[in-house]
C-alpha cells in the first residue's frame, strides 16, 4: 500500500501547484469539474483510513484465493 500513498501523495502534490486543475465533465445537465481540496490533518487522517481499508480487503481477497487454491488442488 505505499505504493498508493507514495501515488495519491505524489498527485496531491502536483494538482497542489496547480489550483485550476481539473477536467469539466458533463453528467446528464449537470456539469462537474473535480480539483484537489487544501491538505487538512481531517482529509489526510480519511486518507489513511481509506488506504488501510483498501490494505486489508485485499489481503483477505488474497487470503481467499489462497484458501481456494489449496481446495482445488486436495
Amino acid at each position: 500500500m505505499v505504493l498508493m500513498q507514495d501515488a495519491s501523495e505524489c498527485m496531491h502534490e502536483s494538482m497542489q501547484d496547480t489550483p485550476e486543475f481539473g477536467v469539466s465533465e458533463r453528467v446528464g445537465n449537470i456539469t462537474m469539474k473535480v480539483r484537489a481540496a487544501p491538505r487538512t490533518p481531517e482529509n489526510q487522517a480519511r486518507w489513511d483510513r481509506r488506504h488501510e481499508a483498501m490494505a486489508a480487503w485485499l489481503l483477505a481477497q488474497w487470503e481467499r484465493e489462497q484458501l481456494r487454491r489449496i481446495a482445488e488442488s486436495n
